[in-house]
């Protein structure tokens, strides 16, 4: 049973292709787990630059709340300031319209030579 060196010569480029066929296939899935670590970084690049943006967001809110009530005691005390001055200014036109009034009834009182 003598085999025919065509026939040895066909088996040897079939166990090449299939080493080769192998290999291929294992530098492909190497490159396809690089291609996937480089997306992992990339994305996670991506969240932590998320990540600081909502921090700095989260930041400037909490800024902003402390701002506004600040704001509310400001402007309810000026309420209640303004609540004393329109008090003020009514006490003050009651008693010039007092005097206004002192005065009308003097001047109508006075002779005419003195007017």
């Amino acid at each position: 049973m003598m085999v025919d060196p065509s026939t040895w010569i066909a088996l040897a480029a079939l166990v090449v292709s299939l080493v080769l066929g192998v290999l291929n296939a294992n530098h492909q899935s190497n490159g396809d787990v690089k291609a996937q670590i480089d997306d992992a970084r990339e994305e996670a690049s991506r969240q932590a630059r998320i990540e600081t943006s909502l921090a700095g967001i989260q930041s400037d809110t909490s800024d902003i709340k402390s701002e506004m009530r600040s704001m509310k005691t400001d402007v309810a005390d000026i309420s209640k300031r303004l609540v004393i001055v329109e008090q003020s200014v009514k006490s003050a036109h009651h008693r010039i319209d007092e005097i206004v009034d002192k005065e009308t009834e003097a001047g109508e009182n006075r002779p005419q030579s003195e007017i």
